[in-house]
């Protein structure tokens, strides 16, 4: 039995003729009636009454058109759902990251991606955190790896799954020469003189403010310049020994045997999330298995439990 001459029973049981069923097909009637009797014998039933009224359906022909449709719908259900998961695995997934802080993590993920997927190319796109988030709204990314996830889309936790990575707090890294060095942790008094630096609002949005007001309220001559843009800005910065970098607590390992410090401000207090977002599909498939591997690799690199 053919899923094709069901279509034809089913157009069939509507027109109740064989000339338009065959023209709808672009069949001849002579084939077209061959189909039908096919499946009549093949089932060991009459479906369809011919005389000279015309054409009409039998009782049992009835329950059988009705199950067809859904037969066809199943089928039909079928189809997409393959070529969904065809789709899938195939084409591309674009994947949008604070660069600073995963592109350490990018070479793992892309090799453990590819064993599985291999047809399905990533595309890294390096964004700012507003921009990731507004990005994974209207689906011009399908996986974000972002920090401060709290500014995002309305409603997200209905649209996407989110995985938060690890959380983190600020530190401020010194040269090791910094008489500051010497203490075990600072307040924002201590650093009356000094030369704060800061990442750029863009980075941090939601924290920045807290970090400049908390900076500025002592009124003792801090300095702040906002020009972190990238990991190794504080390698270079941190080479005057009158220099503090605000820096996150997980980056501060990626520092060793530059000779700096590492002391919490007990001021600053203010945490910030790291997670993966993508968007939530019926069923899963080649992006879920991506917001997977990235959130194993991540926590596995980062060596911290996502309540850590």
């Amino acid at each position: 039995m053919r899923i094709s001459h069901l279509q034809e029973c089913i157009d069939l049981a509507n027109t109740l003729n064989f000339t338009k069923t065959a023209q709808n097909f672009y069949l001849t009637q002579p084939v077209l009636s061959k189909h039908i009797s096919n499946l009549e014998r093949e089932l060991g039933i009459q479906i369809f009454v011919r005389d000279h009224h015309g054409v009409s359906l039998t009782d049992m022909g009835t329950l059988f058109v009705e199950d067809s449709i859904e037969t066809i719908r199943a089928y039909n259900r079928s189809i997409e759902h393959i070529a969904k998961e065809k789709a899938l695995r195939s084409g591309v997934l674009k994947i949008g990251f604070l660069a600073g802080f995963f592109s350490r993590f990018m070479g793992e993920i892309l090799s453990e991606f590819h064993e599985v997927y291999p047809n399905i190319e990533l595309e890294l796109i390096d964004l700012e955190p507003v921009e990731i988030l507004d990005r994974l709204d209207d689906g011009s990314i399908d996986l974000g790896l972002a920090c401060d996830a709290r500014e995002r889309p309305k409603d997200v936790e209905a649209e996407f799954h989110i995985e938060k990575l690890f959380t983190d707090t600020f530190m401020a890294a010194l040269n090791g020469k910094n008489p500051l060095s010497a203490q075990d942790a600072l307040h924002v008094s201590d650093l009356s003189g000094y030369t704060v630096h800061l990442p750029p609002e863009r980075i941090l949005p939601r924290m920045h403010w807290l970090l400049c007001s908390l900076l500025d309220a002592e009124d003792k001559g801090v300095t702040v310049l906002q020009d972190i843009h990238s990991l190794n800005t504080p390698i270079i910065l941190l080479q005057s020994d009158c220099d503090i970098c605000i820096v996150f607590k997980h980056q501060t390992r990626f520092y060793d045997g530059n000779n700096f410090v590492y002391r919490p401000i007990d001021d600053l207090k203010g945490k910030i999330d790291f997670s993966a977002l993508w968007r939530k599909r019926s069923t899963k498939g080649a992006l879920d298995y991506l917001g997977e591997l990235a959130v194993d690799v991540i926590r596995r690199r980062i060596g911290e439990s996502p309540e850590s």
